[in-house]
């Protein structure tokens, strides 16, 4: 269902870690191994990527989860 497979490119996942669905079909995944959050449309394809950057204490580039509350 999603391009890619498993690399660091657009769409790939390294190390995925939790995913979620919004009410609009929108797929979210968090990836610990890419340090990133994709976003996909409901049909798999790739939309965007957030970096995840972490360098202090308590703040962590490997995000291990993640939600979708009722407003998106």
């Amino acid at each position: 269902m999603f391009e890619g497979g498993k690399g660091s490119g657009k769409g790939q996942f390294e190390s995925p870690t939790g995913i979620a669905v919004d009410g609009y079909g929108k797929v979210f995944n968090a990836d610990m191994g890419n340090h990133s959050i994709e976003k996909f449309s409901p049909t798999g394809a790739f939309v965007s990527t957030i970096k995840i950057v972490g360098n202090n204490h308590g703040h962590s580039s490997e995000p291990s989860g993640i939600a979708v509350d009722h407003v998106g």
